[in-house]
């Protein structure tokens, strides 16, 4: 937010707008205005996130799927960062009251994007509405699990792309011998305080409060790629067609249309359960799918 010009969280308030408009209209594209079901990866999985604790939407969507949420960017400290920004911003606004053009405007606006390449420096803010404040945020999770069906995961190997779009790190990284050591614990701690550690507490958080609540771990990755199960590798298994994706670097550049259609049909099976059934999974012969230690944790597999 910039105080006084841009208020916190217009974003969101436009999602929940159109999710009005989807609970108004759905019923005319032969949908059920009563079983909704959101999903969304990284970003995505982050607003629906946000939008199930955010006031205004408790009768908008009845199931939710999150894949890879960077749940740790709504952490108090980094709020406090964001906040620093909004100030610094208008303090250079009120300093610098030239007329801008429109093409000058876009220019900056260019400039700002090419910044912030690989960054996190916007994002919704807690306690601004529709979302609640930090304090709050666990009662609301309570009171949500008891009427949201929810499945959330990530991916084994999330953290290696930021690891290796990491200026700092990437001449440690390729130091030899040592170097593979450090990524591979660069990438768990990535991996962990950004999507993995929050995605079991709030798995946690759910169960606790009797929701229902399935967490899986995406780990099939191309024999010849040195990314493993990155962050986004089971888009292409979610949004054919195979032809979109074949040149993609999280499925090695080489993965042939029977692998990425094959395990990609098992994947979206269970994503279409999940819509009509919540978490009833309806049929235990999904290929594709392990149940280890109990029936709320998944691992995906290729086989």
């Amino acid at each position: 937010p910039i105080p006084d010009i841009a208020p916190a969280n217009l974003g969101l308030l436009d999602q929940v707008e159109a999710l009005r408009w989807i609970k108004e209209n759905i019923t005319a594209f032969g949908g059920d205005p009563d079983n909704v079901t959101l999903f969304g990866q990284s970003a995505g999985a982050g607003s629906i996130y946000c939008l199930m604790i955010a006031e205004g939407t408790e009768d908008l969507f009845h199931k939710a799927i999150l894949q890879s949420a960077p749940l740790e960017i709504w952490t108090p400290d980094r709020e406090q960062m964001v906040r620093s920004l909004g100030r610094l911003a208008q303090e250079r606004l009120a300093t610098d009251t030239r007329p801008r053009s429109s093409q000058e405007m876009l220019s900056l606006q260019t400039e700002l994007l090419l910044a912030a390449t690989g960054q996190l420096p916007f994002g919704p803010l807690m306690g601004h509405a529709p979302l609640p404040s930090h304090t709050d945020v666990t009662e609301k999770i309570r009171l949500v699990a008891r009427r949201i069906p929810i499945m959330l995961g990530y991916t084994k190997d999330e953290g290696i792309p930021f690891v290796r779009m990491n200026k700092t790190l990437r001449p440690y990284i390729n130091v030899p011998f040592i170097g593979q050591f450090i990524e591979w614990i660069a990438t768990w701690f990535v991996s962990g305080k950004v999507f993995t550690w929050l995605t079991d507490r709030l798995h946690k958080q759910y169960l606790e409060a009797g929701g229902q609540a399935t967490l899986y771990r995406f780990q099939w990755h191309p024999s010849r790629s040195s990314l493993g199960a990155a962050h986004c590798i089971e888009l292409p298994f979610l949004l054919s067609p195979w032809e979109s994706w074949k040149t993609a670097p999280m499925v090695g550049g080489d993965a042939s249309r029977d692998v990425v259609d094959g395990l990609g049909d098992r994947l979206k099976d269970v994503w279409v359960e999940f819509a009509y059934r919540g978490n009833d999974r309806g049929n235990d012969n999904i290929q594709g799918f392990t149940i280890i230690g109990d029936e709320t944790k998944w691992d995906v597999m290729n086989h």
